[in-house]
C-alpha cells in the first residue's frame, strides 16, 4: 500500500547531510507543504523521500502563523508495555 519507500527503513542524516542545500531545500519544502495542507506534521517518507527527517507544528492550537520545528534523526522509544493499533490521519 502506497509508496514503496513507506514500507522501508528510513536512513539516518549524518551532520554533512543536514548542512548541504539538499537537505535544507527538503525541509523548507516539507513545511511549506504541511502550511498548504494545514497538517500538523509530515515525515521525508511521506514525500517519497526515505531520510529520517520530521517537521511539525507542536503548538497546542497550530495555525498559519505557527513555527515549525524540525527533527533530525528522530526516535520512537516505547513509554508502556501494551500496544494500540489504528489508522493515523
Amino acid at each position: 500500500m502506497g509508496h514503496p519507500v513507506l514500507r522501508e527503513r528510513a536512513r539516518p542524516l549524518d551532520k554533512s547531510d543536514i548542512k548541504s542545500a539538499v537537505v535544507q531545500r527538503l525541509i523548507d519544502d516539507m513545511i511549506d507543504t504541511m502550511h498548504e495542507y494545514r497538517g500538523v506534521g509530515l515525515a521525508g517518507p511521506q514525500v517519497h523521500e526515505g531520510l529520517r527527517v520530521f517537521v511539525a507544528l507542536l503548538d497546542e492550537d497550530p495555525d498559519s502563523d505557527s513555527e515549525a520545528s524540525v527533527l533530525i534523526n528522530p526516535e520512537i522509544v516505547p513509554d508502556a508495555d501494551s500496544m494500540h493499533e489504528g489508522w493515523e490521519g
